[in-house]
Parts: C-alpha cells; sequence; structure tokens
C-alpha cells in the first residue's frame, strides 16, 4: 500500500465531498476497489466515530488506523485538516487584497460565471 496513494484517497475524499458523513461513499468505493479495507473496517471505523466525541468526520482517522496502523490516522489527520486551512489562507488573502479594483473584476467575474452555469444548468433540466 502507498502511503502517498492512501493521502490522496483521503484528501480527494475531503475536498469533494461535505465532510463528517459524507466521506463515505467516495471513500467506500476508493479503498474497497483497491482490496485496502473490508466492509467490517468500514463497520468499525463509523461505530467508533460515532461513540467518540467531537465532529463527525473523525470516523476517517479510525478508517485509516484501522487501514494502515499509526501512518494511516497521521495521514488522515492530515488530509481532513488540510482544506479547511487552505481556506482559511485564502480569507486572509482575500482581506488583504480584497479592495484591490482587479480582485473586485475578478471576484464579480466569477459571480457572473456562476450565474451563467447555474441558468445553464437550470434551463437543461
Amino acid at each position: 500500500m502507498s502511503w502517498l496513494v492512501l493521502f490522496w484517497l483521503l484528501l480527494k475524499a475531503t475536498l469533494f465531498s461535505t465532510s463528517g458523513i459524507g466521506n463515505l461513499p467516495i471513500l467506500h468505493a476508493d479503498l474497497l476497489a483497491r482490496g485496502w479495507a473490508t466492509e467490517q473496517q468500514f463497520a468499525e471505523a463509523l461505530a467508533i466515530g460515532q461513540i467518540t466525541p467531537g465532529p463527525s468526520g473523525l470516523w476517517v482517522i479510525s478508517l485509516a488506523y484501522l487501514v494502515d496502523g499509526t501512518r494511516g490516522a497521521l495521514l488522515s489527520a492530515v488530509a481532513i485538516t488540510l482544506p479547511p486551512l487552505a481556506v482559511l489562507l485564502l480569507d486572509g488573502l482575500y482581506r488583504r487584497i480584497g479592495e484591490h479594483p482587479a480582485t473586485k473584476g475578478f471576484v464579480r467575474g466569477l459571480v457572473l460565471a456562476v450565474n451563467g452555469i447555474f441558468l445553464t444548468v437550470l434551463v437543461d433540466i
């Protein structure tokens, strides 16, 4: 088992889900397909995550521990912490340069692009 691939799978699940129990389908598909985890390990990790206090997303650390021991637990802790830290860094950067005219134009363009995509999807439905 490659620790780098495991880290990427954990990070991908965190980035493309709402965290918490939202990681489950992505991790379930990826880890079972590679044969790195079993249904029993998922059940145990979810049970541990439910009975321990704290955020519901910490079940991922239990799963990674069951899959790859202490190294897996540390990798998962880093993987589920990086996206929120990146948001904090981007927020700090935006607070510094948010009033610059180029930044305002960029954000206005992003808003228009998202609205355009939303309307396109709405019309297709």
